[in-house]
């Protein structure tokens, strides 16, 4: 296996793991994901896209947090802005 088979494009990484090109390039930015650009495209590896959201996928128990808090706490710490408000506290 090449060095060059290790990396995937943003967009590839992306459909992959369920999230959009620019939240990956918000993380990389922030420093949070290493991306190496060989030529124009942003390239990442899947080890690593993978090390970055596990932190993030837990359950509030399991890390101490009380419900209602934890992911949207995390996520706006690396960048991202809620796409929408919170469910269940009068939304709707």
């Amino acid at each position: 296996m090449s060095v060059v088979s290790e990396f995937i494009d943003l967009e590839t990484a992306a459909e992959r793991f369920g999230l959009t090109p620019r939240q990956l390039r918000r993380l990389i930015v922030a420093g949070k994901l290493p991306a190496s650009k060989p030529g124009r495209a942003l390239m990442v590896r899947p080890d690593d896209v993978r090390a970055v959201l596990s932190p993030t996928v837990r359950t509030p128990r399991a890390s101490g947090i009380r419900r209602g808090e934890g992911i949207d706490d995390e996520l706006r710490a690396a960048g991202f802005a809620p796409a929408c408000g919170p469910i269940g506290r009068g939304a709707l």
